[in-house]
């Protein structure tokens, strides 16, 4: 957990600093490593990892209470944004903010050093089979649908979504090839490189929180409305909802109430960069549901 703590705070100190230096060249720098994770890295990542999940009846009854929880985060988040008059390119990085969560990148080293490393597979297998499914299907589909350069109109924004999502078809193919023809080496390669996605990621988050204080917003972000909306749907209502649907249900692992409370996904900013979503609330709220998880996790790490 200090590493992950570590590389969070170099990365995003490292995008502001390159922001502050070299605007130009650090936003489309940035922006190019984004859409290289999304085009290049999360495909093969996702096919490999969906491969290598391993999963009991308990564990399906936790995948699909993580799924319906989501969804009916994202129909209040949307809401609620309505309710707001919020531009439609912010409602729609409101909703994404609050369904993308950061289950691979911090949820499997919590989940190693709270429960150890025994139940990766399981804690591995939620983050395959509901946040990379969500990411690719519902978070996808929110940038398509809402996205300022997905398109005009409907028949466009369909499009969109099937253009700029290849994982999709990387999931697809997941479920068509047999897991026995993939060697097991691949597999670990593939949990090993998607981590890397972290470090690129905050950097982003940097550039972004940057090139909007160049403009005049608060460096660290304030956490204005639309932010402390979407950081409390993320880390209150969302891990409550999956408790709330689950408990009269089904006896779900222990890792999946903790891997529902991690904060805002890294790969809401992909799809707020594809899609041109608002970035700055993304952004911002990956940054403050992260800054106020990660001492927690620590603390939560060291006296256990």
């Amino acid at each position: 957990m200090i590493w992950v703590a570590l590389a969070v705070v170099l990365a995003t100190s490292a995008g502001i600093a390159a922001q502050r230096r070299a605007p130009k060249r650090a936003g489309e720098g940035s922006r190019a490593a984004l859409n290289f994770a999304l085009f290049f890295v999360l495909p093969p990542c996702n096919f490999l990892n969906l491969e290598g999940a391993e999963l009991d009846l308990d564990a399906f009854a936790g995948i699909a209470c993580g799924w319906a929880s989501l969804i009916v985060l994202g129909l209040i988040a949307w809401a609620i944004g309505l309710r707001l008059g919020l531009p439609r390119a912010t409602v729609g990085a409101l909703i994404l903010a609050t369904v993308i969560v950061n289950t691979g990148y911090f949820g499997l080293p919590v989940v190693a050093a709270l429960f150890g490393f025994d139940a990766i597979s399981e804690a591995a297998a939620y983050d395959v089979l509901v946040s990379n499914l969500l990411f690719v299907t519902i978070g996808a589909g929110i940038g398509a649908a809402f996205g300022d350069s997905a398109g005009a109109s409907g028949a466009e924004r369909v499009r969109s979504f099937l253009i700029r999502n290849p994982t999709l078809y990387a999931v697809a193919a997941a479920f068509i090839v047999p897991a026995s023809v993939i060697p097991e080496v691949a597999i670990e390669i593939a949990r090993i490189v998607v981590v890397g996605v972290l470090p690129l990621g905050f950097f982003a988050v940097g550039v972004v929180l940057s090139e909007a204080a160049a403009d005049g917003a608060a460096l660290p972000p304030r956490f204005d409305r639309p932010v402390a909306i979407a950081v409390g749907l993320r880390l209150v209502v969302g891990p409550l909802l999956l408790l709330a649907i689950a408990v009269p249900l089904a006896d779900i692992p222990p890792t999946f109430p903790l891997l529902a409370a991690m904060p805002a996904g890294l790969n809401a900013m992909l799809i707020a960069n594809a899609y041109g979503l608002d970035q700055r609330l993304a952004a911002g709220t990956i940054l403050w549901s992260t800054a106020l998880v990660l001492p927690a996790l620590l603390v939560a790490s060291l006296v256990v």
